[in-house]
């Protein structure tokens, strides 16, 4: 993934999974996704994979902006519970 538009629609087809947020890193190549906790890693994938990309768990450290907030700062959690996780991807060959 290179440019503006990739990314973009990487980003719609996350977004378009019913209770995700997901926003993607050009320049890492990480989405980083707010889902809640019924939405599988293998629904995301196969999201991204529709846009033409693979897409894998990203098992790195946890996203510092979130833990870094105090508990007060945060956003309240929603009544279903969520869960935050990092996919990095990349073209699919063919």
């Amino acid at each position: 993934m290179s440019c503006g538009a990739c990314s973009r629609r990487v980003e719609n087809k996350l977004n378009k999974i019913d209770g995700v947020q997901a926003s993607v890193d050009i320049a890492t190549k990480i989405a980083t996704v707010d889902a809640r906790h019924d939405v599988t890693v293998a629904d995301l994938c196969a999201a991204v994979e529709e846009a033409g990309y693979h897409a894998a768990e990203h098992t790195g450290a946890p996203v510092a902006a979130e833990a870094s907030q105090k508990p007060s700062s945060r956003k309240p959690p929603s009544t279903a519970a969520r869960v935050l996780r990092r996919l990095s991807f990349g073209h699919l060959g063919g």
